[in-house]
């Protein structure tokens, strides 16, 4: 991984700087001042990548006073351009997407479902979590011995994974799934074999019941072959029978049938009886209804004329008062443009009496004041930023000197309780009276400086507190007084605008008055809308020419409703005439047809007493047919019983030769998976730690030893040498799997936790560096890149020059070093520099 641009937006003290571009980088360092934001460049990386940071909260990594952030990083994998954007809001909410910038700068999404999934992404990308990369090619500020402060077994695991042992670990467990599915198989073929085998055994009793069932099922096929010619000679018995019935019902159905027609056939005759004499009754009055029918007539032909004249007359009425209102509304528009302008005449001579100019001034003149306070508060909430970075800067660095300055106590302790021994209890080596009394010299001279030092950090940061303090009381106290500044902007403008109204009111009102008094004269003199006026009298003229009389109509619609009765009975008179020849004729039809019907019901009596006597006798053999067929039905019953015992037996002896053939197969099955189940034991313990893994972290220790060891040799000048440990020789005698750090110098062979200070760092730093070689080569990572964040401030200048020409040695190993330094004299021994500036616009940083 090779970062090449870093984009920040309210990330630790950068607000929106111009990016960071690495291109044409190899090796840098990073310089500022202390708290400018060396260290949060490299945050913003592995937050980038991995969303975490040594901050303990990702709200901490807002710049102060804004409430999102955003992190941009394009870095290259195995020539392929990648970008990482990650957002996050205080309120717990954030996004993260991942792209490929192609040749042509285009973006291609790689985001998936969840920032969970796409994080992962990430990883499978870079083959690289979080803490393997602090703990090799990331020398944290702080953090130079988070690798070698490490128990054991967290070292071992460190290594393990710089190693890619992880896929090792992986084939030991498919290795084992796969063995623990071999041997569950092996358990169920058994089991099955064991139930065949129940099954095989009943084979013997299963032919002696098959020959029994065969003579069962043939006697039982010859009783029921004879019942079924007996049977036989039934067979057209129920047909016969239910054709006697069906001829019965039929019969039935037919009387019912004339019974039905005798009654209407009566009923026809009494109606048509009634109607001869309503007809009768109606020709009687045949001259009366006639003349009124007449009369009826002639009143229709007048009330038609009339009812066109009411239409044309109703027509003209609509139109009248249409124009009416058309009137009428013109005259309510022309008094409202009236009142209009007398409103506005009003309005204009008010403003015309105000005077906006000095009111606006006065705000004006406020507003100015009110945003000097704002840009005095905003400078005041920068300085604020700035102190408490510095604060923070100030309790890591007090935190270190207290840490050190506790294990110099712990190590004068131990001296001075060995006082008188003949060896050394820090290193194990031969300790006359005069060098002990010089190392304990030695040691308490500079307990006492992390003393002073510790004390001088704890007061300057005492001091940063109150001035913080200090700095958040003015801006709190500037807040109150800041909150009217937005409304007296809203009034500054409303007031702008009634100043500019008041100036055009002069001319406004001339105009507006003119228009008044023609609006006033037009109304006055009914001079509008001489159109309508003209149309209003010519519908006037239209409606006296009509000649339509309300009263003639009246008269004769109460005629008509006189006459209106004369219809229906007119109606009455017409059918009478037309159907009294009919009625006379259907009359003598039904009394011809009632004789006919009489002769007919008695034929059929006749006949539904034979069929009653031949049913009678069907009966009797239809009994005799069923006992016959009750009988077959027990025949066939019984023969189906012993044919189904025949067929079971038969299908279960042709199972257990299939059960046969299964256990030969399963049998071969078993073996089969029986030799898969060693070998996969065996592949199993070979994946295992104690096989290839092993294997593998032997044979990379060496290489971690010399590359650990020339770089510490350079920086100490031939005086130290490391080693690795990874067994220990338990209580017991036998061996238990380690990884211990063990060092050598003039003094002898000692623990690494017997040192501290410089010595510490340099043991730390040639570790981590071996440890970042490694990872470059052999984790299949591919990180190219090796970022050191730590202060050479625990080094003499000897020691400061050993440490760059120890860096200048790998530079050739990465494609690039970023290294954070604070010390001047340091910054020329690097050929590129990302100057690093606090302003009060937030953080910069600039390649040089």
């Amino acid at each position: 991984m090779i970062p090449l641009r870093l984009e920040l937006k309210n990330f630790l003290p950068y607000r929106s700087p111009d990016p960071i571009r690495f291109e044409g980088l190899h090796l840098a360092c990073l310089v500022g001042r202390n708290g400018a934001g060396k260290s949060s460049i490299l945050d913003a990386i592995t937050y980038a990548l991995w969303g975490r940071t040594r901050a303990k909260k990702e709200d901490d990594l807002i710049h102060i006073g804004q409430k999102e952030m955003m992190v941009q990083l394009d870095f290259e994998q195995e020539g392929v351009i990648y970008r990482v954007v990650r957002r996050r809001g205080r309120r717990k909410t954030g996004s993260l997407n991942l792209f490929v910038i192609n040749e042509d700068g285009a973006l291609i999404t790689l985001d998936q479902p969840s920032m969970r999934r796409t994080q992962q992404k990430i990883e499978e990308i870079l083959r690289l979590d979080y803490e393997t990369f602090i703990h090799s090619a990331f020398l944290q500020q702080g953090q130079a011995d988070a690798f070698t402060t490490k128990n054991p077994a967290e070292r071992k695991r460190i290594l393990a994974n710089i190693l890619g042992l992880e896929r090792w670990r992986k084939y030991e467990d498919e290795a084992k799934e796969r063995l623990k599915a071999a041997q569950t198989s092996m358990h169920n073929i058994e089991g099955r074999i064991a139930q065949i085998d129940e099954e095989l055994a009943r084979e013997p009793g299963l032919k002696k019941e098959q020959r029994a069932a065969e003579k069962t099922y043939g006697e039982a096929l010859a009783a029921l072959e004879a019942a079924q010619a007996s049977l036989a000679e039934y067979a057209d018995v129920p047909g016969e029978l239910k054709r006697a019935q069906q001829s019965i019902v039929d019969l039935e159905r037919q009387q019912a049938d004339y019974d039905r027609d005798l009654r209407e056939v009566e009923e026809q005759i009494e109606r048509h009886k009634a109607r001869i004499a309503e007809y009768e009754a109606v020709l009687a009055q045949e001259q009366t209804i006639e003349q009124g029918y007449e009369q009826l007539q002639q009143a229709r032909e007048t009330d038609a004329v009339l009812r066109e004249k009411l239409l044309a007359y109703n027509t003209l009425e609509r139109q009248y008062q249409e124009v009416q209102r058309q009137l009428q509304e013109h005259r309510a528009e022309l008094e409202a443009q009236l009142r209009a302008c007398e409103a506005q005449i009003a309005e204009l001579e008010r403003d015309q009496m105000q005077d906006y100019g000095a009111q606006l001034a006065e705000v004006i003149a406020e507003i100015e004041s009110l945003e000097r306070t704002e840009q005095k508060r905003d400078a005041l909430t920068d300085e604020l930023n700035e102190l408490e970075q510095e604060k923070a800067r100030l309790e890591t660095e007090w935190k270190i000197i207290e840490k050190e300055g506790k294990d110099l106590a712990q190590r004068i302790t131990a001296l001075e309780q060995a006082q008188g021994v003949s060896s050394c209890p820090l290193c194990g080596q031969p300790l006359s009276d005069e060098h002990y009394a010089d190392v304990l010299e030695q040691l308490r001279r500079e307990r006492e400086e992390k003393r002073k030092l510790w004390k001088k950090f704890g007061k300057d940061i005492q001091k940063q507190v109150e001035t913080i303090q200090t700095r958040r009381k003015a801006v709190e106290a500037l807040e109150p007084e800041l909150k009217r500044l937005s409304a007296l902007r809203e009034t500054a403008g409303s007031l702008q605008a009634k100043h500019e109204r008041a100036t055009d009111a002069q001319e406004r009102l001339v105009q507006v008055i003119a228009e008044r008094d023609q609006l006033a004269n037009l109304l006055e003199q009914d001079a509008f809308a001489p159109e309508l006026r003209q149309e209003l009298a010519q519908l006037v003229a239209e409606r006296e020419q009509l000649g339509y009389d309300e009263r003639e109509y009246q008269d004769t619609h109460e005629q008509l409703q006189e006459l209106r009765a004369f219809e229906k009975q007119y109606s009455t008179l017409e059918v009478a005439r037309n159907s009294m020849p009919q009625v006379i004729e259907a009359l003598e039809g039904a009394k011809k047809r009632l004789k006919t019907l009489h002769k007919v019901i008695h034929e059929k009596a006749d006949t539904l007493e034979k069929l009653k006597a031949e049913i009678a006798h069907l009966q009797v053999l239809e009994e005799e047919r069923q006992r016959c067929e009750a009988e077959v039905q027990r025949l066939r019953t019984a023969e189906r019983s012993a044919n189904e015992r025949l067929t079971r037996v038969r299908q279960q002896l042709a199972a257990l030769e299939s059960q046969k053939q299964r256990r030969a197969n399963l049998a071969q099955r078993l073996l089969n998976l029986r030799e898969e189940a060693l070998l996969l034991a065996e592949l199993r313990d070979a994946f295992g730690k104690n096989g290839v893994q092993a294997m593998i972290i032997e044979s990379a220790i060496p290489e971690l030893e010399s590359t650990a060891n020339r770089l510490l040799s350079q920086m100490t000048d031939g005086r130290m040498q490391l080693r690795f440990s990874t067994q220990r020789e338990k209580a017991t005698g036998e061996l238990r799997e380690t990884l211990d750090i063990e060092i050598a110098d003039e003094l002898g062979t000692r623990n690494y936790e017997m040192y501290s200070g410089g010595e510490a760092f340099r043991i730390n730093f040639a570790i981590r560096i071996a440890l970042s070689q490694m990872l470059a080569r052999r984790a299949g990572a591919h990180l190219r890149t090796l970022f050191i964040d730590e202060g050479f401030g625990t080094q003499d200048a000897q020691g400061r020059d050993r440490l760059i020409e120890a860096i200048n040695a790998i530079q050739n190993e990465f494609d690039l070093i970023l290294v954070i330094t604070h010390i001047d004299e340091l910054r020329d021994a690097f050929p590129a520099h990302i100057v690093v500036e606090k302003t009060p616009a937030g953080s910069i940083a600039s390649v040089q």
